[in-house]
């Protein structure tokens, strides 16, 4: 029985000189895996429906391990994610983040019309916004998986208006500087960034692209985004790859 799935593709592998193993995540059974015959021979009809970040509209056969592509008909492309890179640096490790928060088959619509809303931001804005954005989509995709750090204030003595804070991993929680002997500058907060995480993370997603971040600073931004990153890696004992790409094209520190 063919079935039918709305899809965006987060990966697309090399399985022969033609054929390709696709990571689809889609609205009606989340993530999956799609064995798209002959769809990088030169006399293909689905290049354009099967590349990475195309946003498509799959017919598949249901396999064991695999579903295989029927057909495939376009609905939306991000290009801008291409010819930029690090508008694709952005794209990319926000896919990855996407491939390794979710299993196989688990279904999760709002994550599906995140990443679509974001693919499109990070092709339209301008630049020097794509950091907030991408922590932005961080702090949404942690708090839908339950996950996300309890960012409301020290964990001990409940300040919220401290020098600067520590993120415990282990506890998924703030300590401010009074209360931990445990200076890991790696996990360091300060108070503006605290501030710019609670600004992320009870915004609308609908809101983010009207949104102004001049009181903060793109360094500010790109080292939450580390330290956010290495709490996913922690939580979910799971390195995203991409990240170098994207620390190195930021020059992260």
């Amino acid at each position: 029985m063919i079935r039918e799935f709305h899809g965006i593709v987060l990966k697309n592998i090399k399985f022969s000189e033609n054929d390709r193993i696709l990571t689809v995540f889609t609205k009606e059974r989340g993530k999956i895996s799609v064995m798209a015959k002959n769809a990088a021979s030169k006399k293909s009809k689905v290049i354009a429906q099967t590349s990475t970040f195309s946003y498509s509209y799959f017919c598949l056969y249901p396999g064991k391990n695999f579903y295989t592509l029927k057909s495939a008909d376009y609905i939306k492309s991000f290009p801008g994610l291409q010819t930029d890179l690090e508008r694709l640096s952005f794209a990319s490790y926000i896919s990855e983040l996407v491939d390794i928060f979710y299993e196989d088959k688990m279904e999760e619509p709002i994550t599906f019309n995140l990443i679509i809303y974001i693919l499109d931001l990070l092709q339209k804005e301008k630049l020097e916004k794509l950091s907030f954005i991408t922590l932005a989509f961080m702090l949404k995709l942690l708090g839908i998986s339950g996950i996300i750090p309890d960012f409301s204030g020290c964990s001990i003595c409940s300040a919220t208006n401290g020098e600067y804070y520590i993120l415990d991993f282990d506890s998924g929680s703030i300590l401010c500087g009074k209360c931990t002997m445990k200076h890991f500058s790696m996990n360091k907060i300060t108070l503006s960034q605290l501030n710019l995480i609670n600004k992320l993370t009870y915004v609308n997603v609908n809101d983010i692209k009207n949104m102004s971040f001049d009181e903060f600073t793109l360094e500010e931004c790109n080292n939450m985004i580390v330290i956010l990153n290495n709490y996913i890696t922690y939580t979910l004992h799971r390195k995203t790859n991409s990240f170098k790409f994207l620390s190195d094209m930021l020059e992260l520190k």
